[in-house]
């Protein structure tokens, strides 16, 4: 299901696996992430129809709802 949204444009890499730890993993039993061209192609992949698959596919099975936020690449963090 996950290679369905790697046939969208725009979207450059797709990652899925369990935490290394369950500790800190706030209960979340597995990640998926998604790295895009640019904001333009992100925003064109919220409603591509594949990724409307994908996320029906994970609501179908996953618990309570899932986390899902953006990072900005394209700027330096400071930590």
């Amino acid at each position: 299901m996950a290679v369905a949204a790697l046939t969208i444009p725009g979207v450059t890499a797709l990652k899925v696996g369990p935490p290394v730890s369950q500790k800190g993993a706030r209960g979340y039993e597995f990640a998926l992430t998604v790295e895009f061209e640019d904001l333009q192609a992100f925003r064109e992949y919220i409603p591509h129809p594949h990724h409307r698959l994908v996320a029906e596919y994970i609501s179908n099975f996953s618990e309570g709802t899932p986390l899902s936020y953006q990072i900005d690449t394209s700027r330096e963090a400071r930590l």
